[in-house]
């Protein structure tokens, strides 16, 4: 599959051609409400070809692209820092696990040109508005541009009458607005919480003997999945998109100092967080950072092991 992004004063459009094993060729093409970056116009190319391609039933994909930065950070080699591609790769990332093998590559935009000349013509750089209007489909962005909230988000106004119960907010409504981060009754198939959350909400027998082990560390508190650590704490179960938003923010982020991936856990633990993988995905995330790349101390240690030899006369050459 091939992507490509067109964003100018005109509009905004992606295209997306894709190449069957077979030699069947396909060609989409659509134009963006609103307005977006260059570097999002390429990522909502992206995530619009990968879901065509699930829904194709695709398999094994190969995806070639003009945009540096989306295939670079894509494979681990940049680091996403923009708040406003954050959600984009995060997404990205999320459809790209759901194939069986993956590869990207970056190709010039010669060799792009079929995807190009489709994002050129849905943003309306080749054609004019009124034949645009009759022959293009027009869509709103995929991706909202937010990121991801750590936690929830409480507003509490100045000089009320009564004094807030900060342990129990919910027994003054009319003095907090309260924004829920996600419903656990909701969660998609593919998500770690999904089976305790649905053990502890309905017990039974049927469920498997190690998600009953595993429920025994998880309460369910006000609507969200805690984990009960040996100290008694609750820790915030995070799904992926989460997760990665917050590793993010405690490796490089404000105050964030590039630790080691046991330290980044340990500062996790210390801000109440937890998912399941946490440590394999801190260690790819910092090898992925091209801070720690370039700042990195140099390893003198040879590449293989030294053997000393043996000299067959003591205090000889």
């Amino acid at each position: 599959m091939y992507f490509n992004g067109s964003s100018h004063k005109n509009g905004t459009g992606v295209g997306n051609f894709i190449r069957s094993p077979l030699n069947i060729r396909t060609k989409f093409k659509y134009k963006i409400r609103d307005f977006v970056s260059n570097n999002e116009a390429e990522y909502e190319a992206l995530v619009v070809g990968l879901e065509i391609l699930l829904g194709l039933g695709a398999k094994n994909v190969v995806i070639k692209g003009d945009s540096k930065l989306v295939v670079k950070q894509l494979t681990m080699e940049y680091k996403c820092i923009s708040e406003n591609l954050l959600s984009y790769f995060v997404s990205a990332s999320s459809l790209l696990s759901s194939f069986e093998s993956v590869s990207l590559q970056h190709v010039p935009r010669i060799e792009n040109q079929v995807a190009n000349d489709l994002a050129h013509v849905a943003s309306g750089y080749k054609i004019s508005t009124q034949k645009l209007q009759a022959l293009i489909e027009s869509k709103d962005k995929l991706v909202p541009i937010e990121c991801p909230s750590m936690g929830l988000s409480m507003e509490i106004p100045v000089g009320a009458d009564k004094e807030p119960d900060f342990y129990n907010p919910y027994s003054y409504p009319e003095m907090f607005d309260i924004f829920e981060v996600f419903a656990i009754n909701n969660l998609p198939d593919n998500d770690w919480r999904k089976p305790i959350v649905d053990y502890l909400e309905n017990l039974s027998d049927t469920v498997s003997r190690k998600i009953k082990y595993r429920s025994l560390s998880y309460v369910i508190v006000r609507n969200e999945l805690f984990k009960k650590t040996i100290e008694a704490l609750l820790l915030r179960c995070h799904n992926e998109n989460e997760a990665f938003g917050a590793i993010s923010n405690v490796h490089g982020g404000a105050c964030g100092s590039h630790q080691a991936c046991h330290k980044m856990k340990w500062l996790m633990f210390r801000q109440g967080l937890y998912w399941t993988s946490m440590l394999k995905d801190y260690i790819e995330f910092a090898k992925g950072c091209q801070e720690c790349q370039k700042h990195a101390g140099i390893q003198h240690v040879p590449a293989s092991e030294l053997h000393s030899i043996i000299k067959p006369w003591p205090f000889r050459g």
